[in-house]
């Protein structure tokens, strides 16, 4: 199937993240210096640069925040996120960000070109 899409094996391809926090109502004020404090460490340990998107229209306007990053490969993605979750002060920013979550989900996107697609 992965095929399809032109994934082939051993090439690395370019990974879009893109997460989606809704967080508890009136919670915002405590989500500021926790993503302040991730993104300092996240750039210290290699992260790619994330932009941080509220929704205009929509479903979800109300308390949703969406992350995006691009990644050179989902090998990398994969080891760098691995590598982040042993560093202590990590963890434990995602645990108190974990309190102020209601969801979280996660996308990986991959571009498809003409070819990828048959057309």
């Amino acid at each position: 199937m992965f095929a399809l899409f032109g994934w082939r094996k051993g090439v690395a391809v370019k990974i879009l993240r893109i997460e989606k926090m809704k967080f508890h109502a009136g919670s915002w004020e405590e989500v500021g210096p926790i993503l302040k404090k991730l993104k300092s460490m996240s750039r210290g340990a290699g992260f790619p640069r994330v932009k941080m998107y509220a929704v205009l229209s929509g479903d979800d306007v109300m308390h949703t925040l969406y992350m995006i990053s691009e990644w050179e490969s989902l090998a990398a993605m994969e080891t760098l996120e691995a590598k982040a979750s042993s560093k202590k002060g990590m963890m434990e920013a995602v645990e108190k960000l974990a309190d102020v979550v209601d969801s979280d989900e996660v996308l990986l996107l991959k571009g498809l070109s003409d070819k990828d697609l048959g057309i």
